[in-house]
């Protein structure tokens, strides 16, 4: 409750998530070892809007960011701020992250690919035409505008190309 009354009150519309390192105790059992920051440790998953933390999540130090992604991608939701961005680094790039992020929060992601990403052919309106015509005994419409074909293969479990979708738009961004 307190996150939406932030989110409505904030005038930026850029969200961020991102984990922090947080340095255990030496003599803390159950704390994992992290072989990137070598160091005993857990991780702070943080997601916010501008300069203001609005929700975390707790994880082991070895643990990856992107599972944890999907928890915060789904309380922003609730939250139902007015983004206009969403950016991650590349701890959270996966084709789903792309699909799930613009579904449910009705943004395209921002997040930071690597140098040696590839656009992926599956990710082209050629392609995305092609599987809502193969499936329009779903409802599948090739003349429906593209966030309408897009919408419907990701409810037709075809999110990992619409995320290929949003991914190829990142790559292709120079900014």
């Amino acid at each position: 409750m307190i996150g939406k009354k932030i989110s409505m009150l904030l005038k930026t519309g850029i969200a961020t998530t991102d984990s922090t390192p947080m340095d255990a105790s030496r003599y803390d059992a159950s704390a994992k070892f992290n072989p990137h920051y070598t160091m005993k440790m857990y991780k702070a998953h943080i997601t916010m809007i501008g300069e203001f933390p609005l929700f975390m999540t707790f994880s082991d130090g070895d643990a990856h960011d992107l599972p944890e992604l999907s928890n915060h991608i789904m309380t922003l939701r609730k939250m139902e701020p007015k983004l206009h961005e969403y950016c991650l680094d590349s701890g959270y790039n996966s084709f789903e992250n792309h699909a799930d992020i613009w579904y449910h929060i009705s943004v395209i992601p921002h997040i930071k690919v690597k140098n040696n990403a590839v656009v992926k052919k599956e990710g082209s309106l050629k392609r995305t035409n092609h599987w809502v015509n193969k499936v329009w005994k779903n409802g599948g419409d090739i003349h429906a505008s593209f966030d309408t074909k897009l919408r419907f293969l990701y409810e037709h479990d075809r999110s990992k190309q619409v995320g290929m979708y949003f991914r190829n738009l990142g790559i292709n961004d120079p900014n």
